[in-house]
């Protein structure tokens, strides 16, 4: 029996403030009245070159008795700003990939077309970013109230798939008050999606 398909009923709100905060963690950062990309967000890269400029400068200020000194503290800060750039690129990447799988979730589930493939490219994304974070939050760039629109919009979405596909809603718990924006709530309500498509497939 194929799934019977519905539409997440989410506010142009919420929407524009995801879809923005999505561009945000790919780099980009968009003007809200015409859509057009405003900036390119820069690079740690950038801010670490600034870093060691100034302790050139800092060098140069200070030159009598702190070569020694100053030259173990450019190799330690070029040391330190290459290992915060690489584990920074990843953590971009990650992001970049979360964005991305959460924007073609929220376009197919406003669409009628959301899929299992979609639902499995969304969490592991999230586990993804889970297993490399400690503190397992989201690095996005809404605020609390959207982020707590959008898990309302998607327990919602969750509760009317079940209906209209005849599984019970019982086992699908209301959100909680949030605090930070973590995935658990999120990840909950995807699991709870897929596991309503294979048990309507």
């Amino acid at each position: 029996m194929p799934v019977v398909p519905i539409y997440l009923d989410i506010d142009e709100k919420t929407y524009a403030g995801v879809k923005a905060g999505v561009l945000e963690l790919c780099g980009l950062a968009k003007k809200v009245d015409n859509k057009r990309v405003a900036k390119h967000i820069p690079a740690v890269a950038d801010a670490a070159k600034e870093g060691a400029s100034k302790a050139v400068d800092f060098i140069r200020v200070h030159q009598k008795g702190t070569i020694i000194v100053g030259g173990v503290l450019v190799i330690g800060g070029a040391v330190a700003g290459t290992v915060g750039y690489i584990a920074h690129r990843k953590q971009r990447k990650l992001d970049k990939q979360f964005g991305t799988a959460l924007q073609e979730y929220l376009d197919s589930a406003r669409n009628g077309t959301l899929s299992i493939e979609i639902l499995d490219t969304l969490i592991c994304s999230i586990e993804t970013i889970e297993k490399d974070s400690p503190k397992k939050s989201i690095n996005f760039n809404i605020s609390m109230a959207q982020f707590g629109d959008l898990i309302n919009c998607i327990f919602d979405y969750t509760k009317r798939l079940a209906e209209a596909n005849n599984i019970s809603t019982q086992s699908i718990n209301r959100p909680k008050y949030f605090k930070k924006k973590t995935a658990d709530d999120l990840k909950y309500y995807l699991n709870m999606q897929k596991h309503i498509f294979e048990q309507a497939a």
